[in-house]
């Protein structure tokens, strides 16, 4: 790949395709190249290389094969979470996230806010940690849904997803992270802890 004539610094958002990942692509961009919805046997073959790597990201992950969704990226799985928790949220109206979200976020919250849902949003320390007790404080059984970032996409501020999880789930909240930044930082397997 030629060499940009800049410096870029932001590859935690967008980077070049590896060499590794290009080599591993290659077979099914140029010769395995079916529909992986098809019966035929170029689509049997997609569907098949489709359900293994579905296979793979569940294992590193620690999760069921059954848990993986695959979208188009960030923006698209956190609005589908968001909007498929509304719509399971069974009388409740309530939910919780922070100030410091990523934009993807931020626009589901201001939709289902003009939705009539009430949404909070929770301030954070000089140092960019949630405020806990706070936090503690705004949870009860009105809230169908807590969301928060797992790893901050300006600060590299991290939120305690244990902690954070295990209460929301002690009020009947989903818990949901948007953790598109843990991606490559050595993240525990993410099926092990207080996470839907």
């Amino acid at each position: 790949m030629k060499s940009p004539d800049f410096l870029y610094l932001d590859h935690n958002a967008t980077t070049p395709l590896c060499a590794d990942a290009l080599a591993a692509m290659r077979p099914h961009l140029e010769e395995q190249w079916g529909n992986p919805s098809s019966i035929h046997a170029l689509g049997v073959r997609a569907r098949d290389a489709v359900e293994a790597s579905r296979e793979r990201i569940a294992g590193v992950l620690g999760v069921r094969s059954s848990e993986i969704v695959f979208t188009s990226g960030g923006t698209e799985s956190i609005h589908l979470a968001h909007h498929g928790a509304a719509l399971a949220a069974r009388g409740r109206r309530r939910l919780i996230s922070s100030q410091v979200e990523h934009s993807a976020t931020v626009e589901v919250l201001d939709r289902l806010a003009g939705d009539g849902f009430d949404v909070e949003r929770l301030g954070v320390d000089a140092e960019g940690g949630l405020l806990v007790d706070r936090y503690h404080a705004a949870l009860d059984d009105r809230v169908f849904l807590v969301s928060l970032i797992a790893a901050n996409n300006e600060t590299g501020v991290r939120f305690d997803l244990d902690e954070l999880g295990r209460a929301a789930r002690d009020v009947g909240a989903t818990f949901h992270t948007d953790a598109v930044q843990l991606g490559g930082k050595g993240f525990s397997r993410l099926g092990e802890r207080p996470i839907d």
